[in-house]
């Protein structure tokens, strides 16, 4: 499609506008939020590039799925952008919609390019140069330069695009001896494989004073089955080894959609339902996993387990473990796509800072479910508080990038303790919410 398009429209290579800045973000999710306020607070200039309309990633008005974890050092900067503890799917996620959007967009030194989407990123000697995007709409490209970025993405496209260093599926069992006996394969496999948690897609209805049509919904039944349901939870979730949560994601979300329908017409048969009403389904996939980036530290299973106490811990959580499966793994009978919780409740554990920046791509943090880590090791910290903790944490990183003229790297070799204690500053220090 791209070549198409270049041939159709008769574009140059290179967008004919770029713009510089000390820190570009690629991804609006609450971890590339929190890493754009934390750099802007800091002094540096930053582009904040996202793809959808409203920022929020998962906790959008979009998709609505509530904020979990912690705080840790970074309670005044998560605030601004979490949401309340509504059951997912709610409709008050539009509210604190508001408050996200409106809390960004007060940083004067951060510029936000809503509905503009990342296609490209080049490296050179190991350094990302810059970041191509389109706005969604207009077709209109820009490039974006800095010298350091932030992948976002969830996915982990600036990385990927740059050639870093990536991880996608489940390691097997020995790769970091992060067996839990009791539940075998659907833990950790013996052979590595490509199964990750799945995408969800939330939905709910409502009841209403008078009788409501459904329409026949024949092409969604060969998936629902004769499954009943009035309301979808994290629960309804779909992944499969044979698609790819990036490549497939549109299919994984048409699934989805076809078991929500079928579920909900097999629902109305019931006389208990005739009032009900379908209220709102999202046309986005929620997504728990794809590429993990590789960086100096790869933060497994066994560091939540054991709460392994970095030097450079700088995310703390509390939150179990909790790793998803499909539950037509244990039953055939059961539909594919609904899922199930692993839990292993475990110490405070920490995140270190060298899972925070590529191993061999010397200028770009990552921050999100696409940090460094093994699938298991994803399992506790891939919640938004979590994942907004590391976008603060990286957001500080780069102002002590910018302030020594050093890459991420260096900041953990030779100026970590400055940065513990600028992160410990964070706790105490009330910073106004527009600083140029």
């Amino acid at each position: 499609m791209a070549a198409w398009r270049q041939k159709i429209t008769a574009q140059p290579n290179a967008p004919e506008e770029v713009k510089t800045y000390d820190l570009v973000v690629v991804g609006g999710g609450l971890a590339g939020c929190a890493a754009a306020i934390a750099g802007a607070e800091q002094g540096l200039k930053v582009a904040l590039i996202h793809d959808r309309p409203v920022l929020g990633g998962n906790a959008s008005e979009e998709i609505r799925v509530h904020t979990l974890g912690i705080y840790g050092n970074f309670e005044r900067i998560l605030k601004k952008i979490d949401t309340e503890h509504y059951p997912n799917g709610s409709a008050d996620a539009k509210l604190d919609q508001e408050k996200r959007d409106k809390n960004v967009k007060s940083y004067d030194n951060i510029d936000l390019f809503l509905n503009w989407r990342a296609y490209d990123a080049f490296s050179e000697e190991n350094s990302v140069k810059y970041v191509d995007a389109r706005q969604t709409f207009t077709g209109e490209r820009k490039r974006f330069t800095a010298p350091y970025f932030v992948d976002s993405t969830g996915d982990g496209w600036i990385g990927f695009w740059a050639g870093a260093e990536f991880s996608y599926g489940r390691e097997s069992v020995d790769t970091y001896g992060e067996h839990w006996e009791e539940h075998g394969e659907l833990w950790s496999p013996k052979e590595a494989d490509n199964a990750v948690m799945g995408s969800s897609v939330l939905w709910g209805s409502k009841d209403t004073d008078s009788p409501q049509s459904f329409p026949e919904v024949p092409w969604a039944m060969p998936v629902s089955k004769d499954y009943s349901e009035v309301n979808g939870e994290w629960q309804w979730e779909f992944s499969r080894n044979d698609l790819s949560q990036i490549d497939d994601a549109e299919e994984i979300r048409d699934h989805m959609l076809r078991a929500i329908y079928g579920s909900f017409s097999n629902a109305k048969n019931d006389e208990v339902n005739k009032n009900r009403k379908l209220e709102w389904v999202s046309y986005l996939v929620g997504k728990r996993e794809s590429r993990r980036l590789v960086g100096d530290d790869i933060f497994t299973f066994n560091d939540a387990k054991e709460g392994t106490k970095f030097p450079d811990g700088v995310v703390i959580e509390t939150r179990a473990v909790d790793v998803h499966y499909q539950t037509v793994l244990e039953d055939e009978n059961n539909p594919d796509f609904i899922s199930e919780a692993l839990f292993y409740r475990g110490p405070q554990y920490y995140i270190p800072y060298r899972s925070l920046y590529s191993k061999n791509i010397k200028n770009l943090f990552m921050a999100g479910r696409n940090f460094s880590c093994s699938h298991a090791g994803l399992g506790g910290p891939r919640v938004m508080l979590t994942t907004g903790q590391m976008g603060a944490a990286v957001g500080y990183a780069a102002s002590l990038c910018k302030k020594y003229e050093v890459m991420p790297r260096e900041i953990y070799t030779g100026y970590l303790q400055e940065y513990l204690d600028l992160i410990e500053e964070q706790k105490y220090e009330k910073i106004p919410t527009s600083k140029k």
